[in-house]
C-alpha cells in the first residue's frame, strides 16, 4: 500500500484546502498522514474524527533562515524514512518549504507530487509583475539577479538574494 504524506506549512490548510483530497485518497485505500505545525483548537478534534495522523513539523512562515530550513528538512527526511513514505505531496514549497526539499525527498527515496499556486519557481515575486513597471519576465529571460536588483521578493535585497540562491538549487 502506498503511504502518502501531505506537507503543509499551516495545519488548518490541511482541512480547509486539502480535506477532500485526504478523504478521497483514504477512501481509495491510501495510507495518508500529514506533516504541519502542531494542531490546535478545533483541528485537533477534526483530525481525530477523520482518523488523520499529523506529524508536527514547524515550518517557519514569513521568515527566511537557511539554518532553520535545513533543520526542518532534516526532520522531514527522518519522518519520510521512519514512516516509509512513498509519496510526498507539497503545495507552494517556495519559500515556506525550501527547494532543498526536492533533494531531501529524492534522497529519501519517495516520489514528489508538487502543486503550484504561483510562479515563484520562475519569478522572485511569484507573479510576473513588478511594481512601477507592470508585467515582467526578466528572471525567466535573463536570470534571478534582476529580481534581486529590483528587490522583487518583499521589497528586500537580502530576501530577494536568498530566494535567488534557492533558484539555483531547484
Amino acid at each position: 500500500m502506498k503511504k502518502i504524506i501531505i506537507v503543509a506549512p499551516v495545519s488548518k490548510s490541511l482541512i480547509n484546502f486539502r480535506g477532500d483530497l485526504i478523504k478521497d485518497m483514504k477512501n481509495k485505500g491510501y495510507n495518508v498522514i500529514t506533516a504541519s505545525p502542531a494542531l490546535s483548537g478545533k483541528y485537533v478534534n477534526i483530525f481525530q474524527q477523520q482518523k488523520i495522523d499529523n506529524i508536527p513539523i514547524n515550518f517557519q512562515r514569513n521568515k527566511l533562515n537557511p539554518f532553520y530550513d535545513l533543520v526542518t528538512l532534516i526532520k522531514l527526511f527522518k519522518v519520510i524514512k521512519k514512516n516509509k513514505i512513498t509519496v510526498v505531496h507539497a503545495h507552494n514549497y517556495f519559500p515556506l518549504i525550501s527547494p532543498i526539499s526536492f533533494l531531501i525527498i529524492k534522497l529519501s527515496g519517495a516520489k514528489l507530487v508538487h502543486t503550484l499556486h504561483n510562479f515563484r519557481p520562475w519569478c522572485l515575486a511569484g507573479t510576473f509583475y513588478r511594481n512601477n513597471h507592470g508585467v515582467c519576465h526578466l528572471c525567466v529571460e535573463k536570470g534571478p539577479a534582476y529580481g534581486v536588483f529590483y528587490k522583487c521578493y518583499k521589497n528586500s535585497y537580502i530576501m530577494s538574494l536568498y530566494i535567488s540562491f534557492l533558484f539555483l538549487i531547484k
